[in-house]
């Protein structure tokens, strides 16, 4: 796999990142775990795992039991993703909201003037300087 760097990529992103994220999760937003708050985690931990062995053996064609145990850890990875784009999705609507009528107000247009102001006179003095000095 050294050799490969898109298989790689996928063992970086696909399992390494998740299983990370899903340990800062545990470790700062559930502390106490029930058995409905164990469900997401557990989902995602057998999709990775799931998705580890594709990576390392591939689709198995040969053997049915395990072609219809991979068909079934695909299909729970997808419905996975799903449940956990709609449940962002809760957050991500109204937060794009709230962006654009902050966006809308155009408080940003005041500052501008000021920012534009500092790039010139940082240009006027350091270019100079890097020109005497280097």
């Amino acid at each position: 796999m050294r050799y490969q760097p898109p298989k790689l990529i996928r063992l970086f992103y696909g399992t390494e990142v998740p299983l990370f994220l899903l340990c800062l999760l545990r470790l700062f937003v559930l502390r106490e775990l029930t058995p409905a708050s164990t469900l997401m985690p557990g989902k995602v931990i057998v999709c990775t795992i799931a998705f580890l062995i594709e990576l390392l053996r591939g689709y198995n064609r040969g053997n049915q039991i395990l072609a219809g145990l991979q068909l079934i850890a695909h299909s729970l990875m997808l419905l996975t993703g799903i449940y956990i784009g709609l449940l962002l999705l809760f957050y991500a609507v109204p937060f794009a909201a709230f962006l654009l009528q902050e966006f809308l107000k155009f408080y940003w247009l005041e500052n501008i003037g000021s920012w534009i102001g500092y790039v010139v006179l940082s240009i006027f003095y350091v270019v100079p300087i890097f020109f005497i000095c280097g």
